[in-house]
């Protein structure tokens, strides 16, 4: 389609880098994700951000579909259910906003990036955005689907762990008991979509 530009990268600079770029040389008022692992149904855009400016919304997100690859074939869990709308205080006990099915307003966005650390910055992007006051409501369909990747199983559980503590001490400011509470929570909700992956 005409109205779309494809801006290929000479090398890999990581998600946080071409988010970040995207978001600048973009003259959109939306801004969307998605990651190379994942798919979007083809109404998804139309729908969403009918949604969104319907109701006047800024931050929105759907459920979504996961699925993990077993000998070249794809084995579908069960259909997301996530909670109808997140505050901050919501969204570190479930962060449940899957970055591929968010949309968000530009006018929203300030100078807010995608900060480069080691792991979980969407996280970390969504926290900030949530932090300013803002709300993300849920448009109530599955519009994508999510791939579970294999080096995403228990080898990086520990790993998702360490950063999210690391993040909600450096940058949420959680007290010891808060940060706990988010840890637990956070790992409970992600059992509960995805099993023991």
């Amino acid at each position: 389609q005409d109205n779309i530009s494809l801006i290929k990268l000479r090398k890999n600079m990581g998600a946080s880098f071409c988010r970040n770029y995207a978001m600048r040389i973009s003259e959109s008022r939306y801004l969307s994700f998605i990651d190379s692992d994942d798919t979007w149904k083809n109404t998804k855009l139309e729908k969403q951000i009918n949604f969104m400016e319907k109701n006047n919304l800024q931050f929105t997100y759907t459920d979504y579909l996961p699925f993990f690859e077993k000998s070249e074939k794809k084995i579908y869990k069960k259909e997301t259910s996530i909670r109808d709308t997140f505050d901050f205080n919501a969204f570190i006990n479930n962060s449940s906003i899957n970055t591929s099915t968010m949309i968000i307003k530009r006018s929203i966005l300030g100078t807010l990036k995608f900060k480069k650390i080691g792991l979980m910055e969407d996280y970390l992007f969504k926290c900030k955005l949530l932090k300013r006051n803002n709300v993300a409501k849920k448009l109530n369909e599955n519009l994508a689907t999510y791939r579970i990747l294999k080096e995403s199983r228990s080898s990086n559980r520990l790993k998702n762990i360490f950063w999210l503590w690391s993040i909600n001490k450096k940058y949420n400011k959680l007290n010891f008991l808060r940060n706990f509470i988010s840890i637990v929570s956070i790992s409970i909700n992600s059992v509960k979509k995805y099993g023991f992956k």
